[in-house]
């Protein structure tokens, strides 16, 4: 893909620079999915003729794993104003935005210095995005486990046990429909394991963190969705620790 120039032949055709186009956001998509985000960062903007929503919605990912969540707050909103006629791609930039403002949430927490009635607004946002939901693709299918995953984190980090329970069940039962097992299973099961010592199910937990820590071998961290597979990921492993439990990784 790297190599690819539509230049090479001369003059660059309308089908040629759209073409150029996908290359580049392939790329920078796969670099995402690796953690390797500075280099999607960089390639999104090297794009020549950068723009479009899927530009901005990969850009915005890259900026918050680099920690740099105004800028992405700020790409993505600077897309609702073209979007106002176009419903199906206005909400893929709502999603990512609540994703982001999720991602910026959890950094804050992370650092001890949050306002918790912020992750009600968070919740409000997912709520409407899950309404307007039309998981018909792979693509909307992947929305829906997005913000189903959105539902399970802001329960879990109210400190609504219960909730955050019943939550990543439906994210897990819902992923196994159309994923093969993998790293949703192991998040989602890493994420219920601290739960249940919440709940002082502690043979529970042992069950849920061995089944997790097995995925995990094999999968490694992943980044298919924001934040789950960075920051989430680590502060899982920080409430382990206040069980006086080892972190996974």
């Amino acid at each position: 893909l790297r190599s690819f120039n539509p230049g090479l032949h001369g003059k660059v055709s309308t089908l040629e620079r759209l073409q150029h186009d996908r290359v580049d956001i392939c790329r920078a998509r796969i670099s995402l999915l690796e953690g390797r985000f500075q280099m999607a960062h960089d390639i999104l903007l090297a794009s020549p003729n950068g723009g479009g929503v899927r530009v901005a919605i990969c850009l915005a990912e890259a900026l918050c794993e680099l920690g740099r969540c105004s800028e992405a707050e700020a790409v993505l909103e600077s897309q609702l104003p073209i979007l106002k006629e176009d419903s199906r791609r206005s909400r893929r930039v709502q999603l990512a935005l609540a994703n982001v403002q999720l991602f910026q949430c959890m950094k804050q927490i992370k650092q001890s210095r949050y306002e918790w009635r912020s992750l009600h607004n968070i919740k409000l946002s997912y709520e409407k995005l899950q309404d307007e939901a039309r998981p018909l693709t792979l693509s909307g299918k992947l929305n829906k486990l997005s913000i189903l995953a959105g539902f399970a984190i802001v329960a879990h980090l109210h400190k609504e046990v219960e909730l955050a329970m019943r939550c990543w069940r439906a994210f897990l039962a819902y992923s196994n429909e159309f994923l093969p097992l993998g790293f949703t299973d192991m998040i989602a099961s890493y994420s219920m394991g601290e739960l249940e010592l919440r709940l002082g199910h502690a043979l529970d937990s042992q069950i849920l963190r061995t089944k997790a820590e097995s995925i995990f071998k094999r999968t490694g961290r992943q980044y298919h969705f924001l934040g789950l597979g960075s920051i989430w990921f680590d502060i899982v492993g920080s409430l382990y620790e206040t069980h006086n439990q080892a972190r996974i990784l």
